[in-house]
């Protein structure tokens, strides 16, 4: 598979399309000004990361938005704002959410605080690898109670995977592309789909920010999937697509910041006629320089 990719900056711009105002104006500047400095800056180049080098804790801020339309207008909007934790246990982390918040607003339903999903309210065993592979993720549940039956298998990888790109084991010649496949199956369980999502990645560029020194990483996904449907049909779902970034930091080879955002055709919800779906997601690493900027207003 070979996708065509455009700039670091068309990204950035590309990716800001649907952004609230005042995070383009504080977070905007801060990374427009980073890609401008790390494309003209050859000197401070360095090679590529080799893979990366966990510690024992950390943990990112994520927020995700999403916005529904019909025809010209808004009939709905979501907004999710969350922390994600990482500790080592043993020769594995334990992953979980914490301090979730889901907000639902739909024309002539009004606004609605949503509690949080079966895999919102779990732990999890994942094994990380140097390169980004998920070398297993298992929820720590048991299987037999209702809630861990009812929580699909990929929802964490999918997530982890728009913040910690997979890095290949031997680095392609300069300006080549190399892509992953993540595949998953959880149509028995409700809100289940079986497909994959395949990743295509760009060698990283260097640019710095607040001091530090970092790798931009750029990918672009396509994922296909089909799940239940009434009666038992098995319906496959419209092709979707999405790109972002990550800058990873030089010097702790860790994901200090990802960014992205997509469209869907609209979901089958509700009664409302809807003509497009759009979302944008971003994870900040908790004590990184990205950390200070935050996001709070609905998409709009």
């Amino acid at each position: 598979m070979h996708l065509e990719r455009p700039s670091a900056l068309r990204n950035y711009r590309d990716a800001t399309k649907t952004l609230p105002r005042h995070f383009l104006s504080e977070l905007g500047v801060l990374l427009l000004s980073a890609v401008i400095t790390g494309c003209g800056d050859k000197a401070a180049r360095a090679p590529n990361p080799t893979g990366y080098d966990w510690p024992d804790a950390f943990a990112y801020r994520m927020e995700y938005a999403a916005r529904t339309e019909g025809g010209t207008e808004a009939v709905g909007r979501y907004q999710e704002t969350k922390e994600l934790k990482f500790a080592v246990r043993d020769d594995r982390f334990v992953v979980w959410h914490d301090s979730v918040r889901k907000v639902d607003t739909w024309r002539g339903a009004g606004r609605s605080n949503e509690g949080p999903w079966p895999e919102d309210t779990l732990r999890y065993w994942v094994r990380l690898s140097r390169w980004g592979e998920f070398l297993a993720i298992e929820p720590g549940c048991d299987p037999a109670e209702t809630a861990c039956r009812d929580v699909p298998p990929s929802a964490l990888p999918r997530e982890l995977r728009h913040l910690i790109p997979r890095l290949p084991v031997w680095w392609p010649p300069k300006g080549y592309q190399w892509e992953d496949t993540l595949t998953f199956d959880d149509l028995p369980r409700p809100r289940g789909a079986r497909g994959s999502v395949t990743t295509v990645y760009r060698a990283p560029r260097d640019t710095a920010v607040g001091g530090g020194s970092y790798w931009i990483v750029s990918w672009h996904s396509v994922w296909r999937a089909v799940r239940s449907a009434a009666g038992g049909a098995i319906v496959a779902d419209p092709v979707g697509e999405e790109s972002g970034a990550v800058f990873v930091d030089k010097q702790r080879l860790i994901p200090a910041f990802a960014e992205w955002q997509g469209s869907v055709p609209p979901p089958e919800l509700r009664s409302h006629s809807a003509t497009w779906a759009g979302f944008r997601g971003r994870a900040v690493l908790v004590g990184s320089a990205f950390d200070s900027v935050r996001v709070t207003e609905e998409a709009k």
